[in-house]
């Protein structure tokens, strides 16, 4: 049982992994679809009380994370420049499907205040993504590359926030610190993370919610330069049934 549950999160790690090679996409957003988010948060913020989670989940995903991350680069970067769209509707469906799921078990209450914060934490997220810059300019490299972990922790912890746009800034020959960085600013955001979870859950996850929902108008606000004949429409709508149906069955293993 314990080989197949850390199997599965390998499986979700390397999803996450080919994600983060997608401009727009959240590796968090996806962690978050495929109903790993909490034990994610849960397995490094609380190590101590949760080291089957940790052993199970945290560990799979990440090594998933590093293999889809090489594995992905060629794959990716074809089916974006031959099937743009129908990748990005791929995840977006992902991220729906996990949507709906993660409300099911949640039992959510649908009331005029968690209305209020999911609609502000939308437009929060919306508008900030619309203002801050693509570009991070630092002439001290090592500056530059912890600025650079930091993000890339943020992206998997945080839904919404992505990575892609960044990550050709680190340079090889500070790996080592990128790295490192990283894995701290993981732990500590993580730890953030689940303070806020235990402290006020309901109004945590209906924000986790509005950053994934944030991060899938984003990615279709985002879609330009598509030829939009009747065989690419077809085959991206089939392509996010396919992401949608795949976070209800892989959420439910």
């Amino acid at each position: 049982m314990e080989k197949k549950y850390g199997f599965l999160s390998l499986i979700k790690g390397f999803i996450t992994g080919i994600s983060l090679l997608i401009p727009g996409i959240s590796g968090a957003a996806i962690i978050f679809s495929l109903n790993s988010y909490d034990d994610f948060i849960s397995g490094i913020g609380n190590y101590k009380e949760s080291k089957d989670k940790f052993k199970l989940v945290v560990i799979p995903i990440l090594i998933g994370i590093i293999i889809g991350i090489a594995a992905g680069a060629k794959l990716i970067a074809f089916l974006l420049t031959k099937y743009k769209l129908q990748t990005i509707m791929l995840f977006v469906g992902l991220m729906i499907g996990g949507i709906k799921t993660f409300y099911d078990r949640s039992k959510m209450k649908i009331d005029i205040k968690n209305i209020l914060i999911f609609l502000l934490t939308v437009l929060v997220f919306i508008i900030g993504n619309y203002f801050i810059s693509n570009k991070i300019a630092f002439n001290n490299m090592i500056i530059k590359t912890i600025v650079l972990s930091l993000i890339f922790g943020l992206s998997l912890i945080i839904p919404g926030i992505n990575t892609n746009k960044f990550m050709s800034l680190t340079s090889a020959s500070n790996i080592i610190i990128f790295i490192i960085a990283a894995l701290l600013f993981i732990y500590i955001i993580s730890k953030i993370v689940c303070y806020l979870k235990n402290k006020y859950q309901m109004k945590t996850s209906i924000i986790m919610i509005g950053l994934v929902f944030s991060s899938i108008i984003i990615n279709i606000l985002n879609i330009n330069h598509i030829a939009f004949t009747f065989s690419y429409i077809f085959t991206s709508i089939l392509s996010f049934l396919w992401g949608y149906i795949l976070a209800l069955n892989i959420v439910n293993e």
